[in-house]
């Protein structure tokens, strides 16, 4: 997991760094370029308050980059050059193999790593707000693409290609998309307590700072 996890955090870091130096108007906003450094800082630092955390941000981008080129193809399918189609398609699979491992194999969480990642959520909402009024990354550019940026604005219908002029049912359906998703960080730690619940409550230190201390599986 640690070269898993360094793999991914290398290639974002070339990736933006590129993408600053040549003045493209690219920053880490949208949810899963955000899980791609929360992921893989965490999981490196050996955080273990914040697995739980590392490992919801990384399931839910990848299985919100599936869902999207189901619903919305053109956005991921159609509109990027093959290369990038491709990059696309193993980094984000890359985030679903390592949420799933994270969150359903490593470590029984309780509940009350629940709240981390709806916090971690919410900042990334505010951060997305702040950079969509330029508050930050004032050269920001394709703001209007990002998934993010209309489900704070209550336009998520319009990236499933549904154009409603009914603000209230724009924002409906937003306040539902939340609802769902704090919902499913609920189930997924009741689903990780019902796999754990007949293993020893056993978890393996997969940081780099544990490692220097020697990596050990230990029971709580």
């Amino acid at each position: 997991m640690i070269l898993f996890s360094s793999v991914l955090l290398i290639w974002k870091i070339i990736k933006f760094t590129y993408y600053g130096l040549t003045h493209t108007g690219t920053y880490p906003i949208e949810i899963s370029h955000i899980s791609y450094f929360v992921f893989s800082v965490i999981l490196l630092s050996g955080i273990k308050k914040l697995y739980f955390t590392a490992g919801i941000f990384a399931f839910l981008s990848g299985c919100g980059y599936s869902l999207a080129g189901l619903v919305s193809p053109k956005s991921i399918v159609t509109s990027l050059d093959f290369p990038i189609f491709v990059m696309g398609i193993v980094s984000h699979m890359m985030l679903l193999l390592g949420g799933m491992l994270t969150l359903f194999k490593y470590h029984k969480y309780q509940i009350r790593y629940f709240y981390f990642p709806i916090i971690g959520l919410v900042l990334a909402c505010i951060l997305a707000y702040l950079a969509e009024n330029h508050y930050i990354y004032p050269d920001a550019t394709g703001l209007d693409n990002l998934v993010i940026i209309k489900l704070i604005n209550g336009e998520i219908l319009s990236y499933l290609g549904v154009n409603v002029g009914n603000a209230i049912l724009n924002w409906t359906v937003t306040v539902l998309i939340f609802i769902v998703v704090a919902l499913l960080i609920f189930l997924i730690n009741k689903l990780n307590n019902f796999i754990f619940r007949k293993r020893l409550n056993n978890r393996y230190n997969f940081g780099l700072i544990p490692l220097v201390i020697g990596n050990r599986c230990y029971k709580e």
